[in-house]
């Protein structure tokens, strides 16, 4: 029987720690019964730390990618072999089954595995910045504001700024160097809106399409954020957790006055928006971090854009023909036209969908309108 000290995760088909498993036996002509017995203290003592602490320097230079699955961070496994080495058992290390990090275990230059990412805060929130680097210890780190200006006693992974300023809205980057060299992160920006931060939470109405998240943060209370495909206003300074009153604070009236705005974004093709929407509330805690979501009190019904006030754009409609088949579809960026369809030229029914084909040409005509623009086509 051998033992092995192994740092990484438990093989398929192997005893989970603290357990014992009966192992599949490779395929073979005639199979060997293997006998499943439980990890022995001696196997422990053999496999003891210092044997782990000798591995960590090779494991931690294993190359991270996308499929290799390695961490920074490693559990210390015992797995014992028969002698045609197939595994009986596995195991912690009698340490115990806890995770031990790579920091002082890499080597080579600073390599950054994980950027400072840009940040967005109202006034008085925290701003945080965090780099995940490999290296060879001692690792040193130096933050700097604007890319010139050292900022004193910012000499860690993370930079914390709380209650951000405006005056504190810039790019920041950190260098991170070692005895064999130093390496820069990407310069990140940090946006601070001037508006005050809430103190309780942040109460919003949302008007998004299907594909946008959750805007983050907040804008400041009273004051309004439009995105690509989401407009959103921060209503109230309130408890997050008090959705009753949050459905009182964001009334009907905040959405009716939204959805001119919403109903003005530019439809792309990647951000899914729509001539209706649901009206949205979303809490967020005073960090600007969302805690709940739901429907306006008035009800989770989608409500049209047609009739809002919204940019005048030239309507028009784009025909094309294919041999048994007529393809109808229209583009404008005014909510306030309403297609129409008819075959009499006297009753008319509202076309809901962006797009309209017709499988067969049943009718001779089909007469298609824009109300409140009047411009009639035939096909």
């Amino acid at each position: 029987m051998s033992i092995s000290a192994i740092a990484g995760g438990t093989p398929v088909g192997v005893a989970t720690p603290g357990h014992q498993q009966e192992t599949k036996p490779s395929v073979q002509p005639q199979p060997a019964k293997v006998e499943t017995v439980s990890i022995s203290k001696q196997a422990q003592q053999l496999a003891n730390d210092g044997a782990f602490l000798s591995l960590m320097p090779f494991y931690c230079t294993l190359p991270i990618t996308a499929r290799s699955c390695i961490k920074r961070q490693v559990q210390w496994n015992v797995i014992t072999y028969d002698v045609n080495g197939n595994p009986i058992t596995s195991g912690c290390a009698a340490s115990g089954c806890q995770y031990h990090s790579c920091a002082g275990s890499e080597s080579g230059l600073p390599i950054i595995l994980a950027q400072p990412s840009d940040q967005w805060v109202n006034s008085g929130q925290t701003a945080t910045f965090s780099v995940d680097i490999s290296g060879a210890a001692p690792l040193y780190y130096q933050w700097m504001f604007d890319q010139t200006n050292v900022l004193a006693g910012a000499t860690n992974s993370a930079l914390v700024l709380p209650n951000a300023r405006t005056n504190q809205a810039g790019t920041y980057e950190v260098i991170i160097y070692n005895t064999l060299g130093s390496t820069n992160s990407r310069v990140a920006t940090l946006t601070v809106n001037p508006g005050p931060a809430a103190t309780n939470g942040y109460v919003t109405a949302v008007l998004r399409s299907g594909c946008a998240n959750a805007p983050t943060p907040p804008p400041p209370v009273g004051t309004i954020r439009m995105g690509t495909n989401y407009v959103i206003m921060s209503v109230a300074d309130a408890n997050p957790l008090n959705w009753q009153n949050a459905q009182q604070v964001a009334a009907d009236g905040v959405f009716s006055f939204l959805m001119p705005f919403y109903c003005a974004l530019p439809s792309t093709g990647s951000n899914c928006l729509m001539d209706q929407v649901q009206w949205n509330i979303i809490t967020y805690d005073a960090n600007g971090n969302p805690v709940t979501s739901g429907c306006a009190a008035s009800g989770c019904q989608f409500h049209l854009c047609a009739g809002g006030t919204t940019q005048i754009l030239p309507t028009a409609l784009m025909i094309s023909l294919a041999s048994a088949s007529v393809g109808l579809s229209w583009s404008t960026m005014a909510s306030d036209f309403v297609l129409e369809q008819s075959t009499n030229m006297v009753d008319w029914n509202v076309v809901y969908h962006s797009t309209i084909t017709e499988q067969s040409v049943t009718y001779l005509h089909r007469f298609l309108q824009f109300r409140h623009r009047g411009a009639r086509l035939h096909g």
